[in-house]
């Protein structure tokens, strides 16, 4: 198992070319973008009547970062994840590193059911640019086409979520890369499915004491990882 998962860890980032050089691409492209524009994705609109202007984020990638990304990757192997919800895909950054992960895993004989991360957004043209991002990371393994591993639901996920119907305790991780306000409801939706001992990711656009004390409320602990 040991040598399987050596190989399935390289084979999955750092041996597939095009994955790696499109990332590396996109994460400079990210972080140019938030830089140019800091102010709108600080804004504290928790306990306030301060609302978000979501308009601005139509042509953002707002990438996680690449070390917390690695290292959500690495989880995902190490853990043999075969199937990986994700809340908030956007343009498909993160998603990238989750299907390389499941694709990984399967590819060791590893997957204990079959292979799968769903994904939810709402604008097309984001999920048209994730479509695009697959196809050019893992097109030369599918024939062009976008990985038979990825489900993106369009729409608002706390209405498509049920409609799915996720088998209770199948999932073997969440990720929550969503703004604050809508993370505690997705979790909620989502618990039910996610298996004993499977692992919550939290990367939340604004964590503020207040939303941590509304996680603690929930039983969930909460861990700040710094860059």
């Amino acid at each position: 198992v040991g040598r399987n998962l050596g190989m399935s860890i390289a084979h999955g980032l750092d041996d597939n070319i095009p994955l790696h050089n499109l990332l590396k691409e996109l994460h400079a492209y990210s972080i140019a973008q938030e830089k140019g524009d800091a102010k709108s994705y600080y804004v504290d609109t928790l306990g306030s009547d301060v609302a978000r202007d979501f308009t601005k984020f139509k042509d953002k990638l707002v990438a996680l970062d690449e070390d917390k990304s690695r290292f959500i990757y690495l989880h995902l192997v190490a853990t043999g994840a075969s199937q990986v919800f994700e809340c908030g895909t956007s343009y498909g950054v993160s998603t990238l590193y989750l299907v390389a992960a499941v694709r990984a895993v399967s590819k060791a004989g590893r997957s204990r059911n079959p292979p799968i991360v769903y994904g939810t957004e709402q604008e097309r043209e984001k999920i048209d640019g994730a479509f695009k991002n697959m196809r050019a990371a893992f097109g030369h393994e599918t024939n062009g086409d976008v990985p038979s591993e990825l489900k993106i639901l369009e729409g608002n996920m706390l209405e498509l979520i049920p409609k799915e119907n996720i088998r209770p305790g199948s999932i073997d991780a969440i990720l929550l890369d969503v703004w604050a306000e809508i993370a505690l409801d997705a979790l909620k939706v989502l618990l039910p499915s996610l298996k004993r001992g499977g692992v919550v990711f939290i990367i939340l656009k604004l964590l503020r004491r207040d939303i941590k004390n509304c996680w603690h409320s929930f039983g969930i602990e909460t861990m700040d990882l710094k860059a």
